[in-house]
């Protein structure tokens, strides 16, 4: 049956917006939250189906467990609009936004405070009995359209079609597969004609699919937006620039956590490590080749063989203690080495597994409709029920396990794997906190709470330190608790490519910590060719982890090509040099969700070439990375965006921006260019980490002929949550240059947490002919 078309009859004026009701009294609400920010509500059948929000938070930047009523805007300002009724229109304003409402044919237009349009929804529609929505809008062929989270495919998702709903996707294509693990229904909207940004987020965590003007087909021209439960409850933020953008977002999600400053180095893991019963002398191995071959490594991933069954199930928190016979000896051992150890969990008991009936028993499983027993799905080669987050007792069963059998034993962090809950949406239910809530509206809010218990358990355990959480699967919110990588990504170039943008889209919607399983986690083993320059890729990612599982228990490791390590260490200890920058743009993201790793056009938005790049990257604001991303490559072409330029990191030389280079490339090559008026912050590698004294600050500085610029480098002990009291340090870069001279100055904005250096020395690659003066904190390097 086609979908119904909402015909208005009745127009309610509001205080900060309009009510309007069709003649079955289905509502639609479009309302002003701040000046910027308008939320439209559409509920079909006259009430919310779903009336808590998990993605939305409040006051202080977080959600209730059990969610927030979704009428609830305390958090907003809901300013008074103003409002002109015309004969076939209705307006609405705000000091940024206007809306305008026709009546008949009905559409809704959004444009801003000069009366350009921005947006234009030609149409509502909806069938209460099948519970699905539709929102067609009028495409236009200047919008250029990212963010999406996890998506396939190049940077710009224009012309495509794409279905969020989370999904174990097992080697998939990065170019072309979907869905994949993640739900993030927020679509980011550049208008380069009028540079004006703006992004909607679709606050639905039913199955949902977006259509973005496909070139052929149904949907063709428009925009859509559809969902097969729920209402539409959609937040219009309006830049007007891409960084405001998704500043707001987070504003609406909340910020995304700082994490232990160890979680920026080397991550270690492969599945094969804890497969076998020699699992303890496998890992026993990797620590020792980690020393031999000088490669430093801060955390360990103990893959799920740890809590194999002997008929080959997995038993999550029940240790196999022929692989691990004493779990808390087995772990000083990595501690006594340097590095922390990350415990694979995952949200489902098989039917064998020995709590099952305590479980069972306490009702704390996902169940049936029809006779609220157990739900039992097929999961890893057997049969089991997930844990119900949203039934305290199976947040408290769930906490006490990971609390008792992991945390008490010396696992530092908790690794949230096969957490998607793809589970048959029409026979399954949640307890939902006491008012039950079918599958199809709460598989991404599992993960969410799965992921939240993970990271307060943590905190429970070790209530001053920063937790550490990872999770596979995700929805907006994530941000608040955990690091994310991308799954089971497959061994090839296009994974390597492809995987770039689809970080990138993560990072334009609110999530900046995430990676790729370096070297690819399933499929044949990678050429080393492809290894090393999937490492020099890497090791730029907000998360930098090697990761494998093959049939034969082979692992990606630094040195499995014996003549791609020296270059394989050198890319790793650059990683380490780089982390007094890397950690300055984690605490950045912290206080305003920008990304870390930034595609071009969020800071070249003016340069057409900018829109469609997919596979180069800024590192924060400073720092352009175009690595060689494609087999046998010995000319790499690198276009440096118009608006500044560039160094070469390597060579000093100063190129013009605008324009592409050809660069000669070897395997030793990583291009890296410098921003002019960029300051790089450096330091030693220590492996790990906290090893030794972090005494040695270096900055290279990258003048423009003349201007100022700034950077602000972040300093704390990098595992405690003393930040949250104020003891850091914040220290302001200034640079200034003209024809003779460049000065170069440090000085406290925020003196919380005593340095272990005494000076930054300074250093200007390339530079000669200009005098280089260093004040306060600064120092010319000798």
């Amino acid at each position: 049956m086609p979908l119904r078309l909402f015909k208005p009859q009745e127009y309610i004026q509001e205080s900060s917006g309009i009510l309007v009701r069709n003649r079955e009294g289905v509502p639609l609400h479009i309302q002003a939250l701040e000046q910027d920010i308008l939320r439209t509500t559409f509920q079909p059948d006259g009430h919310w189906r779903l009336d808590r929000t998990w993605m939305i938070v409040g006051k202080k930047g977080e959600a209730p467990r059990e969610g927030r009523k979704r009428d609830d805007l305390s958090a907003f300002r809901c300013p008074p609009v103003q409002y002109l009724d015309e004969k076939n229109k209705i307006k609405i304003s705000t000091n940024e936004l206007q809306v305008t409402l026709q009546k008949n044919p009905f559409w809704v237009k959004i444009e801003n405070k000069e009366g350009k349009l921005l947006a234009l929804d030609d149409a509502y529609r909806y069938e209460t009995r099948k519970e699905s929505l539709r929102v067609e809008s009028l495409a236009s062929k200047k919008e250029n359209y990212y963010g999406l989270g996890e998506k396939s495919g190049s940077l710009n998702k224009t012309g495509r079609r794409f279905v969020f709903h989370n999904r174990d996707a097992l080697g998939y294509n990065a170019r072309s597969s979907d869905p994949l693990y993640k739900h993030f229904p927020f679509l980011l909207c550049w208008q380069p004609g009028l540079q004006v940004a703006f992004g909607i987020l679709y606050d639905n965590l039913a199955q949902t699919e977006m259509g973005l003007n496909p070139a052929f087909g149904q949907g063709a021209g428009l925009r859509t937006y559809q969902v097969e439960n729920g209402d539409l409850d959609a937040y219009f933020i309006l830049g007007p620039s891409i960084p405001q953008v998704v500043e707001k977002l987070v504003r609406l999600t909340g910020l995304p956590v700082l994490p232990p400053r160890y979680t920026l180095g080397y991550l270690a893991s492969s599945m094969g490590y804890t497969e076998g019963d020699d699992a303890e002398q496998r890992v026993e191995e990797f620590r020792e080749k980690c020393a031999e071959h000088e490669i430093p490594c801060d955390l360990f991933h103990l893959s799920s063989g740890y809590c194999k069954a002997e008929d080959g199930k997995r038993t999550v928190f029940h240790w196999n203690r022929k692989r691990f016979p004493d779990p808390k000896q087995a772990i000083e051992k990595f501690h006594d080495a340097g590095m922390q150890i990350s415990a694979n969990i995952k949200p489902c008991l098989l039917t064998s597994h020995p709590k099952y009936g305590e479980v069972r028993s306490i009702g704390a499983f996902i169940r049936r409709k029809d006779d609220a027993e157990p739900l039992v799905s097929p999961f890893w080669g057997g049969r089991g029920s997930f844990i119900d987050f949203t039934n305290p007792k199976g947040w408290e069963w769930w906490q006490e396990q990971a609390g008792k059998e992991l945390l008490d034993q010396g696992i530092d962090s908790l690794w949230n794997d096969n957490n998607e809950f793809d589970l048959p949406g029409k026979n399954a239910e949640a307890d939902g906190f006491g008012k039950p809530i079918s599958a199809d509206l709460f598989s991404p809010l599992q993960t969410l709470l799965m992921t939240r218990a993970s990271y307060e358990v943590q905190k429970k355990h070790k209530p001053k330190e920063r937790p550490f959480t990872i999770t596979r699967a995700g929805c907006p919110g994530i941000q608040r608790y955990a690091q994310t990588w991308t799954g089971d990504n497959t061994s090839s170039w296009n994974t390597l490519r492809y995987n770039l943008p689809m970080g990138l889209g993560l990072g334009l919607s609110g999530m900046p910590n995430y990676g790729h399983d370096v070297g690819g986690f399933f499929g044949k083993k990678p050429s080393a060719e492809l290894f090393l320059r999937w490492v020099q890729h890497g090791i730029f990612m907000p998360r930098f982890c090697i990761h494998s599982w093959r049939l034969d228990r082979s692992a990606n490791e630094p040195w499995m090509f014996p003549e791609m390590l020296p270059l394989v260490r050198e890319a790793i200890y650059l990683r380490y040099r780089l982390l007094p920058y890397l950690y300055s743009l984690f605490h950045e993201a912290s206080q305003t969700g920008h990304p870390i790793q930034r595609p071009l056009m969020y800071e070249f938005p003016e340069d057409p070439r900018a829109w469609d790049e997919s596979f180069s990257f800024m590192l924060g604001a400073n720092l352009l990375v175009s690595n060689v991303l494609r087999k046998g490559e010995k000319v790499h072409p690198v276009y440096l965006p118009a608006g500044s330029a560039w160094y070469d990191l390597w060579t000093g030389e100063l190129v013009e921006g605008g324009q592409t280079i050809s660069v000669e490339v070897s395997l030793e090559t990583i291009p890296l260019f410098a921003r002019a008026g960029g300051m790089i912050p450096t330091g030693n590698v220590r492996m790990p980490i906290h090893s030794d004294e972090d005494d040695f600050r270096q900055m290279a500085c990258f003048p423009e002929k003349k201007g100022c610029s700034q950077f602000m480098l972040y300093e704390d002990d990098g595992i405690s949550l003393d930040h949250q009291k104020g003891k850091y340090s914040l220290i302001h870069l200034q640079m200034e240059s003209d024809e003779k001279t460049i000065r170069v100055k440090g000085e406290f904005s925020h003196h919380g947490y005593p340095l272990s250096y005494k000076k930054i020395d300074v250093v200007v690659p390339g530079e000669e002919k200009r005098k280089l003066v260093a004040e306060g904190l600064c120092r010319i390097a000798k």
